[in-house]
Order: C-alpha cells, then structure tokens, then sequence
C-alpha cells in the first residue's frame, strides 16, 4: 500500500464528500460532534489555523463489465471535520456570538476583540471570509490499493 500527502482546497473536498468521498463505516462511527466543536472547528479555520490531516483511502477495482479501472475514495480520517465544514458551508449552522451568549457558555472577549464572523453563517460572512474557508489548504493523506 502506498501513501503520500497531497496538498488539497478545502473547497474541492467539501464538493466531493459525501458523493464521491464516502464515509466507510468500516472506518468512521458516525457524526458525533457536538454543535460547540462544530462552530470550534470553523472559528479555528478563520483564524488561519492549520487543520489535521484527511486520509483518504483510494480503492481501485477493475468493473467486470466495462474492465475498466474504478476508483472509490473513503474517507478513513475526518469525517466529523468534514462535515461540519460542509454544513457551515450549507448555511446549516451559524458561529457562536459571544455578545449574545448566555453567562459561563462562552470564553469571554473584549468588546474590541469580537470577531467579524461572531453570530454569521456562511453566506452572511465577509467575501474574505469565506474565500478564508473555501481556499484554506490542507495536506490530505492517502493510500492507494488496487482490488483485482
């Protein structure tokens, strides 16, 4: 099995989970991540901070009918990450705002020190905002096996 770090936008592997970077559940346990890591996740991104690695998992199987060679992609290691970027992508959650946050839910922050993103989904961010998250790069991990 062979395995390399491929650097990856962030936008092209929110357009291809979960149509062509399926979840395994042979690898992956479900979506368990609760709101508050969700919005963490997302805040992290748009300070600058680097992500974990995704590994994916290339399974390469030759379809009997056509002979061709087929490539599946699983993803082995970020499915929770993955899918709450592609949530806040779908406007299916919005970031915490600490000015509105009940007492002792919150780290709180200096008035002047409150985030532009404080209390917005995706599409009521700033355009550098998002091109922050969409364009964010990261190294991808992966191993590639061929099935005969």
């Amino acid at each position: 099995m062979k395995s390399e770090l491929k650097p990856r936008l962030l936008q092209n592997l929110t357009k291809a989970y979960p149509s062509y970077l399926k979840p395994n559940p042979e690898y992956q346990r479900g979506l368990t991540w609760t709101s508050a890591q969700r919005q963490g996740l997302i805040d992290s991104i748009l300070r600058g901070y680097q992500l974990p690695i995704f590994y994916i998992h290339l399974e390469k199987n030759i379809n009997p009918i056509t002979e061709s060679v087929e490539t599946t992609s699983w993803i082995v290691d970020g499915q929770q990450r993955l899918a709450a970027i592609v949530d806040f992508c779908n406007n299916k959650f919005s970031l915490p705002d600490p000015s509105k946050a009940k007492s002792g839910t919150f780290v709180p922050m200096e008035s002047n020190r409150i985030p532009s993103w404080a209390g917005k989904k995706f599409n009521d961010l700033e355009l550098d905002d998002r091109d922050e998250i969409l364009n964010h790069e990261l190294l991808r991990g992966g191993s590639d096996r061929r099935k005969k």
